[in-house]
């Protein structure tokens, strides 16, 4: 129960679609140089990581920069 506005909740959707567009370019160029697999493998794990500690945070500036990071774990499928 954060008690926010609905502007709060526009950015949270925001935060993780930037998370998610701007990593999407980084994903080509670092799976060209290590291989497709160990980046997808750590994209996962990041996704994974953003999404149990948003789960159970209770701070919403904590959750504003998890899901963001969450949006940058989810960019790998993308690529």
């Amino acid at each position: 129960n954060y008690s926010v506005s609905f502007n709060h909740v526009e950015m949270l959707i925001s935060l993780n679609l930037l998370g998610l567009g701007l990593s999407s370019f980084v994903y080509g160029y670092i799976s060209d140089y290590f291989g497709r697999r160990p980046v997808y493998i750590a994209g996962s794990f990041l996704f994974f990581l953003s999404s149990v500690i948003n789960c159970f945070t209770h701070d919403f500036s904590i959750l504003l920069v998890f899901r963001f990071l969450q949006g940058i774990g989810g960019g790998v499928c993308a690529t």
